[in-house]
């Protein structure tokens, strides 16, 4: 996928990508969606690429659209998570790799702030799919997640066929600690 394209998925009308921030790109790999995430975040934001393999995070540039990169060799889903206070996160293509998705995702609601931004662009199948697609979270498995794991309903923001075949999608989900800060 390129980067256009990527940005395409997240963002299909172009809006900028809120709050601004520390955000974490988990299961980053090459950046391609890194980059595309740093094409949508408002100015005085910063991405952490977090991935287990080196040699991709090196292909990640260190900057994009002015937004400064940082790698991070780390396995995302070794819980619990060492970040805290954070934006925003991005999973993109990384949650099928995780076989106990819901605690990787509660982990995820409780480093967010009380605004916090969660992405998910996943293949939109039900069926493993080889050792590409393990665990896969359809549209409707990542609803039944997201109100399991602290979240809100996810949103959808884009589809695309993929190249691989079947068809991906992007969604964002907010933190439920948003709305509980909200109602006091």
């Amino acid at each position: 996928m390129r980067t256009r394209d990527a940005v395409a998925l997240l963002s299909p009308d172009g809006q900028q990508l809120q709050p601004a921030g520390h955000w974490l790109d988990l299961g980053a790999g090459d950046g391609t969606f890194t980059v595309a995430l740093a094409a949508l975040l408002p100015a005085g934001s910063t991405i952490e690429a977090v991935d287990r393999d080196a040699a991709a995070l090196q292909r990640i540039p260190h900057a994009h659209a002015g937004i400064p990169i940082r790698a991070t060799q780390r396995d995302f889903a070794s819980l619990p998570l060492p970040w805290n206070g954070v934006a925003g996160v991005l999973l993109a293509n990384a949650l099928h790799f995780v076989e106990d998705q819901q605690s990787l995702l509660a982990a995820v609601a409780r480093l967010l702030l009380p605004a916090g931004t969660l992405l998910v662009v996943e293949y939109d199948r039900d069926a493993p799919k080889g050792p590409w697609v393990p665990y896969p979270v359809s549209a409707r498995a990542l609803a039944r997640l997201a109100e399991a794991s602290g979240f809100s309903a996810p949103v959808p923001l884009g589809r695309r066929r993929s190249q691989f075949g079947g068809e991906m999608y992007a969604a964002i989900l907010r933190s439920n600690r948003d709305r509980a800060f909200a109602e006091r």
